[in-house]
């Protein structure tokens, strides 16, 4: 009987004592996403508003706003998205423990950006921050090549970053910068191709946009920026010019026109890129 008490006191103390009251429980039970859900619930509703990372077909994210509206959902380390009616209030709900890249990402798109909500877990470290965008006000950032292509009079590409210029062994990074014109029914993937002098494709990354967080079916018509992150996903070939090609293809592998002033293509070239040895 001793025994038994003794160890029915030690389990009590253990569940009621220590566990009850660990730090870990704020991300065993989900207890940050149900804060930042019911924060996001308090938001105004004629706002608009984004979540990064978590879809929110997320249970516990699910079940909070099982009776409302669910924000726009993407992943920001691979997509950025920007709100298509720039004189509505706009919040960005950032859970930053899994995303590193908004947090520094959101600044630049918007210096003037405040913080409306702050989540800290039980250590006190931040979680999520909601962050508010002025009215009116344009992201900043802007592509540093200009393009214009439109694939399907759907989607135009605004421009792209990409460095003229990389050393063997350097991965390859691609930002492009979307607009959607007209609703997308269909899931688009995209493709980069990196091809060398004889047009032999050297390295290539087939993705969804967002890394299949924001499908194109999701994309809003009239939104002005969707910057995408692509990256290549091996090191450069061997050292020489190379081209670089992208486009977007159907689950069946056909891919999306692309009207020219020479007629239709499935295909846009952006840039010549050389690789260059590592002294």
């Amino acid at each position: 009987m001793a025994c038994l008490a003794a160890s029915i006191g030690l389990a009590g103390r253990d569940y009621f004592g220590r566990w009850a009251t660990s730090p870990d429980l704020f991300y065993a039970f989900d207890e940050g996403l149900w804060q930042l859900a019911q924060a996001v619930g308090d938001l105004p509703a004629d706002g608009q508003i984004y979540l990064t990372p978590r879809p929110a077909t997320h249970a516990t994210l699910a079940f909070a706003w099982r009776d409302g509206q669910p924000p726009i959902t993407f992943d920001g380390r691979h997509v950025a998205v920007t709100a298509p009616d720039p004189q509505r209030r706009r919040f960005y709900a950032v859970i930053e423990t899994e995303d590193f890249r908004s947090r520094l990402l959101l600044p630049e798109l918007f210096p003037l950006i405040e913080h409306h909500t702050v989540i800290n877990d039980r250590r006190g470290q931040r979680y999520a921050t909601i962050y508010e965008t002025p009215l009116a006000y344009p992201p900043v950032i802007r592509p540093q090549q200009l393009s214009g292509a439109v694939w399907n009079e759907q989607a135009r590409l605004h421009g792209f970053n990409l460095n003229p210029t990389y050393r063997r062994g350097d991965i390859i990074y691609l930002r492009l910068f979307w607009q959607a014109l007209a609703p997308i029914a269909d899931d688009w993937t995209f493709f980069v191709h990196l091809l060398d002098a004889a047009g032999q494709n050297r390295l290539s990354a087939d993705v969804a946009p967002g890394a299949g967080s924001y499908p194109t079916t999701r994309w809003q018509a009239g939104a002005n920026g969707l910057w995408m992150r692509c990256r290549l996903p091996y090191r450069p070939p061997c050292p020489g010019d190379y081209q670089v090609e992208i486009g977007f293809y159907l689950s069946t592998g056909a891919r999306i026109p692309l009207p020219t002033a020479a007629g239709a293509d499935d295909h846009l070239w952006l840039a010549p890129l050389r690789i260059e040895e590592t002294p």
